[in-house]
């Protein structure tokens, strides 16, 4: 399997994918430039339609609309809630422990 190597695709603009289709075992990776590089393997989805997404380039200081496989797409249509739940469990930490000088 031969997909873009990482180092490479930091250089390039936001929205630059690759993906490589593994034929005998009907598996398919796909590697995209958002604000970081994501890496995703699926033997149900594809990588296209494509998306547009809007994601914070530094270098123009602002929101650009980049282009998103079907897969990243669908991936990141999952994870509200696991967000949610961290944003919650950091904000209201509750103490688990027994207090020692009582």
């Amino acid at each position: 399997m031969r997909v873009f190597h990482s180092k490479l695709m930091k250089k390039e603009i936001h929205g630059v994918y690759d993906y490589q289709k593994v034929m005998d075992q009907n598996v398919i990776f796909v590697k995209w430039n958002g604000n970081s590089i994501v890496t995703l393997g699926s033997n149900i989805s594809c990588v296209y339609p494509l998306h547009s997404v809007k994601r914070h380039s530094q270098q123009k200081n602002k929101f650009i609309t980049v282009d998103q496989p079907h897969l990243i797409n669908l991936s990141n249509g999952d994870m509200g809630g696991v967000d949610r739940s961290d944003q919650n469990i950091a904000q209201y930490r509750i103490s688990i422990g027994g207090k020692k000088w009582s």
